[in-house]
C-alpha cells in the first residue's frame, strides 16, 4: 500500500516515514470518530425533544443539541488540522503546504461561525 505521504521524508527514514504515516491516519480516524459520536449525541437528543412537549422547552432542547454538535465538530477540525501539520512535515513540499494553509484557514472560517452560533445560541437560551 503506497501513501502519498513521505515522500521526502521516506527517502532518508523509511521506517520513520511508514510509522508516521500510519500516525497520522490513526489521527484522522480519531477525527472521524470524534465526528460520528458527536452525530450520534446530537441524533439521540433531537429524536428525545422531538418526542418531548412541544413548546419553548423543545426548542431550547434542540439548541442545546445543536451545540453539542457545533463543539464535536470545532474538537474534531482541530484533530485533523494536527493530523495535517504531521502530513506536511512529512512531506516537506510547497504544494503540501499551500494545501495546509488553505485547509488551515477554512477549517478557522468554519470554527469562527460556529463558535459565533454557539454564543448566539447560549445568549439566546439565557435571555428567552
Amino acid at each position: 500500500m503506497e501513501s502519498h505521504r513521505g515522500v521526502v521524508l521516506g527517502q532518508g527514514l523509511p521506517g520513520l516515514a511508514r510509522a508516521l504515516d500510519w500516525l497520522t491516519t490513526g489521527i484522522e480516524l480519531v477525527a472521524v470518530a470524534i465526528l460520528l459520536v458527536g452525530l450520534v449525541r446530537f441524533l439521540v437528543g433531537f429524536v428525545a425533544a422531538e418526542a418531548g412537549e412541544a413548546g419553548m422547552p423543545r426548542a431550547r432542547r434542540q439548541n442545546a443539541g445543536r451545540i453539542l454538535l457545533a463543539r464535536y465538530i470545532l474538537a474534531a477540525l482541530e484533530v485533523f488540522i494536527v493530523a495535517d501539520l504531521m502530513a506536511t512535515v512529512l512531506t516537506l513540499s510547497l504544494q503540501s503546504l499551500a494545501f495546509l494553509a488553505a485547509l488551515v484557514l477554512i477549517r478557522s472560517v468554519i470554527s469562527w461561525f460556529l463558535d459565533h452560533e454557539i454564543r448566539a445560541m447560549q445568549h439566546r437560551g439565557e435571555n428567552g
